[in-house]
């Protein structure tokens, strides 16, 4: 359910800025691909599973499970500076961001 959750409203803060959510970018005409993945502009990745997730824990946090940030995360791919701010702006509104990489 929280993935649900989480996927809307990350939906609705792209649709919002008049980004479609199910295009795929094109980088020099090309998709982007990571590890045979095509990123839409909006890529929600699938909850960590149970035993990743323990095994981070324990060799990432020392078993503090307060330290796991990630257990729902995706990808929003912007064209312009304006859109990056949008999604930012509203991301801090919502309270929602804990870490941003910029890759």
């Amino acid at each position: 359910a929280a993935l649900h959750v989480f996927e809307e409203m990350m939906r609705k803060i792209v649709v919002e800025l008049g980004i479609d959510p199910d295009v795929y970018p094109l980088v020099e005409g090309e998709k982007i691909i990571d590890h045979g993945f095509a990123f839409k502009a909006l890529t929600v990745a699938p909850p960590k599973g149970r035993e990743r997730t323990e095994e981070k824990v324990k060799t990432e946090y020392e078993g503090n499970f307060k330290c796991m940030l990630d257990l729902v995360r995706c990808s929003i791919i912007v064209e312009t500076e304006e859109q990056l701010a949008g999604v930012l702006e509203k991301m801090l509104g919502m309270g929602i961001v804990v870490r941003l990489k910029n890759r």
